[in-house]
């Protein structure tokens, strides 16, 4: 989970320990710009996300696209990609 927001984040991780339980050790949480994280900092994503926010967030077509490409470019070879 990557988000900007320490607040943001740090209810995620509230979230999952409650519906994960034990399993939520398997999610890494990383404060930062999602157009920026990527391996090797962090391993490859299994599942992305992108969200209405994150996605009308930019406004530019070339920054959405940037955007995009580099949220492939992190996913797990198997991995799935979501836009809601």
């Amino acid at each position: 989970a990557v988000d900007l927001d320490g607040p943001t984040l740090e209810w995620a991780q509230r979230r999952a320990a409650r519906l994960l339980g034990p399993r939520a050790g398997a999610v890494d949480f990383v404060q930062g710009d999602v157009r920026r994280v990527g391996p090797p900092e962090v391993p490859h994503a299994d599942i992305i996300a992108a969200l209405n926010f994150s996605i009308l967030y930019q406004h530019d077509t070339d920054e959405l696209r940037a955007y995009l490409r580099h949220a492939l470019t992190t996913l797990a070879s198997d991995g799935r990609f979501t836009v809601c």
